[in-house]
C-alpha cells in the first residue's frame, strides 16, 4: 500500500487556503517586479539615440549658421547671455565634421551614463 503523507500541502491546496490579503499581496509584487522589469532602459541603445539626436540637432545648427550667420550670432548671444556681435563665425567643412563627430561621442556617452544611473535607481 503506497503511503500517502496527509500533512503534505500542494501548491493547488495552499492556493485555497491562502487568505485574499496574502494572495494580493503576491500578486502585487509580481506586478510591481514586471513593472519594474519593463522600465529598464536598454543602456547602450539610449546612448546611440542620444549620438544620432545631437548629430542631427548638430547639422540643423551648422546649416543655420552657414545660411544666416547674423541671425544665429544674435540668439547665440541670447543664449549665452552675452554680446556676441564683435565676434565672427568660422565654419570649415573639417570643423563641422570634427564638432560633429566629438559632440556625438559626448552625447553618446551622456545618454548612456543617464540610462545607466536611471537603471541603477530602479
Amino acid at each position: 500500500m503506497p503511503h500517502i503523507n496527509h500533512g503534505a500541502v500542494t501548491n493547488r491546496h495552499r492556493d485555497r487556503a491562502e487568505s485574499g490579503d496574502e494572495h494580493l499581496a503576491r500578486s502585487n509584487w509580481s506586478m510591481r517586479n514586471t513593472v519594474r522589469l519593463s522600465m529598464i532602459l536598454n543602456a547602450t541603445k539610449f546612448g546611440l539615440a542620444s549620438a544620432i539626436a545631437f548629430a542631427i540637432f548638430w547639422i540643423v545648427c551648422s546649416l543655420l549658421v552657414w545660411l544666416l550667420p547674423a541671425m544665429m550670432m544674435d540668439m547665440t548671444g541670447h543664449m549665452t547671455h552675452g554680446d556676441w556681435s564683435q565676434m565672427g563665425w568660422r565654419l570649415s567643412i573639417g570643423g563641422v565634421f570634427i564638432g560633429l563627430i566629438g559632440w556625438s561621442v559626448v552625447a553618446g556617452f551622456c545618454g548612456w551614463l543617464l540610462a545607466t544611473i536611471y537603471n541603477k535607481m530602479l
